[in-house]
């Protein structure tokens, strides 16, 4: 009995501690004080937080992609966007650097701390592609039916989604003989 009750008389008296070192060491204008005298955290308007997963359709990213509560500098460009419909992953290291050179008061609570982009796409799909390769063929001037192969590779395309995608077909070579074509697509 006395054992047990001197494991929660230290159990108090470490609770206490951490409580009156975390009330001494955070910033003054986080602690309230309520009508009845008690101390009350409250949640600070102004705390730089990491977004751990970015959607983007633009062609940059920009600090207020990654940073949330860092006022005008949101609007500066920090890197190249990854390719519609592709993500890309920033490490702990990279977004400390940038917070760095950029004077953000952050900085990542372990190195397994990371931020995804993604980049929205829309989609082309080989349909549209045949499509586009049929009407040019038809204007070269083959109007009897054929047929179309294209490598797996050709099965979706990604574009931009803040473009509208236009898919021609330049450069176009026919091989009467063997009835290929190489043509460049363009979209």
């Amino acid at each position: 009995m006395t054992l047990k009750f001197n494991i929660e008389i230290v159990l108090f008296v470490l609770v206490s501690y951490c409580l009156i070192t975390f009330y001494s060491s955070a910033p003054a204008n986080t602690i309230n004080h309520n009508a009845h005298g008690t101390n009350i955290i409250s949640e600070h308007k102004h705390i730089v937080m990491l977004n751990p997963s970015v959607n983007t359709d633009k062609r940059y990213i920009f600090l207020g992609d990654f940073f949330t509560n860092i006022g005008k500098k949101a609007d500066i460009r920090v890197a190249y966007s990854p390719q519609p419909g592709k993500k890309s992953r920033f490490d702990a290291r990279w977004l400390y650097r940038i917070a760095k050179a950029y004077k953000i008061n952050w900085r990542p609570l372990t190195l397994k701390t990371h931020s995804i982009v993604k980049r929205s796409s829309q989609i082309i799909f080989r349909d549209e592609v045949e499509a586009a390769l049929i009407g040019e063929l038809r204007s070269f001037g083959y109007h009897e039916n054929f047929e179309i192969e294209m490598g797996q590779q050709a099965n979706r395309i990604h574009v931009a989604t803040n473009e509208q995608p236009k898919i021609t077909v330049d450069g176009l070579s026919i091989n009467k003989a063997t009835g290929r074509f190489i043509g460049n697509l363009v979209i």
